[in-house]
């Protein structure tokens, strides 16, 4: 591996790799020597398994179903996300994908604060106007006994 870096580095030419999350260090030290060399880029089975991630493709539906239909970077109760769905179909059979109840009919506000404790952090990327914009749900705080949850968007270049 230290002749594989050595050589990229004497050739000194610069592989153009589209960003791996916070990984970008390790996308110039490792990832770029490898695809300079004739290798698979190894973010490519990444990107393939992540397409194939059902509890992945939950979290992108209620993520862009969130951005639709609230506010970004404000904090909203499990009671209060599920009210906003209750009025939008696509928003509540996003919800009833990773919360529903035993029923099968309601979101369960236990299960939906659960869900959103699990996938917390857990960042969903969109490319839009040329632009690469990352989302991520966090807990923001507590209002009246109840945890706030929001929606974080970030800009990457």
């Amino acid at each position: 591996m230290l002749t594989i870096l050595r050589a990229w580095h004497l050739a000194d030419e610069r592989i153009p790799l589209s960003l791996f999350g916070s990984f970008e260090d390790w996308s110039q030290r490792i990832r770029a020597p490898l695809v300079w060399l004739g290798c698979a880029d190894p973010c490519s089975t990444v990107t393939e398994m992540r397409e194939g991630d059902p509890e992945r493709e939950a979290l992108a539906m209620v993520v862009m179903q969130w951005k639709t239909n609230l506010n970004l970077d404000q904090g909203y109760t499990v009671q209060e996300i599920i009210g906003r769905a209750i009025n939008v179909t696509e928003f509540h059979a996003a919800l009833l994908t990773v919360a529903e109840d035993r029923g099968g009919k309601f979101v369960s506000n236990e299960r939906l604060g659960r869900w959103l404790k699990k996938v917390q952090g857990k960042i969903i990327s969109e490319q839009a106007h040329g632009k690469i914009f990352t989302y991520k749900l966090l807990r923001d705080g507590i209002r009246r006994g109840y945890p706030l949850w929001k929606l974080l968007r970030e800009e990457n270049a």
